[in-house]
């Protein structure tokens, strides 16, 4: 995901599945990863909801405080007795201070969303919730995602409601 506006005459890519790396451009055409394979910025947290998985879920966004905030994917894996798996994809947030664009200053210790409709725990791929699209519109956020590799949802967050883990579904 390309930040939408340069830092410092810059621009920066976050990309990345199982770990989140970075990339700059003077040009948007010709890219300089700043990470290899051995060195992403950011990696999954063992023992939390991003303990398998993590990469960037939307274009980051620059908030009324000047960082970049970035909603995240991760997935947790549990595998069974028997040899089946259960993965559970959830989505969180990562903060960035736009003066150090390649360090992880924040992240929430608890998913935003999670698999908790129907659609959400059932379809192709079931316990998914994978974001994928932030539009701020008329003051408010609407965030989309997918529900189990099979439907489309979007959640919704007030800033008039306050922050946290506060953005609701309303499939």
């Amino acid at each position: 995901m390309i930040v939408p506006q340069q830092i410092d005459g810059t621009w920066w890519m976050y990309f990345g599945e199982g770990g989140i790396y970075w990339a700059t451009s003077d040009d948007l055409i010709h890219w300089t990863p700043g990470t290899t394979d051995d060195s992403p910025m950011y990696l999954p947290t063992p023992g939390t909801f991003d303990e398998a998985l993590v990469e960037i879920g939307t274009s980051p966004v620059l908030t009324d405080d000047g960082l970049l905030l970035m909603l995240t994917n991760g997935a947790t894996r549990e595998v069974h007795e028997d040899g089946t798996v259960d993965v559970d994809y959830r989505c969180g947030q990562i903060l960035i201070d736009p003066a150090a664009p390649t360090t992880v200053m924040a992240r929430l210790q608890e998913p935003w969303l999670r698999p908790q409709t129907y659609e959400d725990t059932h379809g192709l791929i079931s316990n998914v919730t994978f974001v994928e699209g932030l539009v701020k519109f008329r003051g408010k956020w609407f965030s989309y995602y997918g529900q189990s590799d099979t439907t489309l949802a979007v959640a919704v967050a007030d800033p008039a409601d306050g922050f946290g883990v506060g953005l609701r579904a309303d499939g």
